[in-house]
């Protein structure tokens, strides 16, 4: 039903915008078409209720904001105050946003995808949270340089993408629909060139260049300021790719926890002391 109540208002606004110039009336109609489509998902998140977009096509991502991962809300909801969190990965705001309803959380979410950059941005207006959430559009690699964001899915809320990598997390190639470019810092670089405020603690989900990113951020991540990180690793702990994250955590002088369920995809990893 909406979506025919959606066809017949575009449909009207087409029929009384034919006596106008041509420039006017492709931008009267996209002003109807957007007043439509943009509208908010309230979405409880324990302390409160946070707000996302429709827009950008994050209307497929409505299931994920409400079933949000239980290891990930678990580790965001035991940080301590006055902390950094670097959310590697940020998606549209999810985590990021999470994080920054506790009091003294900052959060610098990444996120190199074009239309989840721009729902993540939104999400950050649309909650008020320009102040403590600062998102770059960047990936973070294991180098500072220009490379291509390998995609499945260019729209927002797409996942499975690759930074300058066309295999996943699995090993399995990734359908690439779109080549996007950009710009990938180390984490290392990051810190010296901007100044940026390095972590306390991490989140990482990129979809396969886990290890890149850690060995990008050897100098940070193994200083004393960052105390935990969470990484995305599924399947099988064993396999190439998740012994090669565990050694280089390890290297960094991490612990990992042990995952509370098989099913959970993070491990959540700390300082060892």
């Amino acid at each position: 039903m909406r979506n025919f109540l959606t066809r017949c208002i575009l449909g009207f606004a087409r029929l009384v915008t034919l006596p106008c110039p041509a420039w006017k009336r492709t931008d009267i109609r996209h002003r109807v078409r957007d007043s439509i489509l943009t509208e908010s998902i309230v979405v409880d998140a324990g302390g409160g209720r946070l707000l996302f977009g429709t827009g950008y096509g994050q209307k497929k991502t409505s299931s994920f904001l409400r079933q949000p991962e239980p290891d990930t809300v678990g580790w965001i909801e035991a940080l301590p105050g006055d902390v950094c969190l670097w959310d590697v990965g940020a998606h549209i705001g999810v985590y990021s946003l999470r994080a920054a309803m506790r009091p003294g959380i900052r959060v610098l979410a990444f996120e190199p995808s074009a239309g989840s950059f721009a729902a993540l941005n939104e999400n950050i207006r649309l909650n008020g949270m320009s102040e403590r959430v600062r998102a770059y559009g960047v990936a973070l690699a294991a180098t500072t340089h220009l490379d291509t964001l390998n995609m499945t899915d260019p729209a927002a809320g797409s996942s499975n993408n690759g930074f300058g990598a066309e295999t996943n997390q699995f090993g399995d190639a990734i359908d690439i629909r779109f080549r996007q470019g950009a710009v990938g810092f180390s984490i290392d670089d990051f810190v010296t060139v901007f100044g940026a405020p390095p972590p306390t603690h991490v989140k990482i989900d990129v979809d396969g260049i886990e290890a890149e990113i850690l060995r990008g951020g050897r100098t940070v991540l193994s200083g004393p300021a960052v105390r935990s990180m969470i990484v995305e690793i599924e399947g099988d702990l064993e396999s190439a790719h998740n012994r090669e994250i565990f050694a280089l955590m390890a290297e960094l002088d991490f612990v990992p926890r042990p995952k509370a369920s098989p099913t959970m995809r993070n491990v959540i990893f700390d300082k060892a002391i």
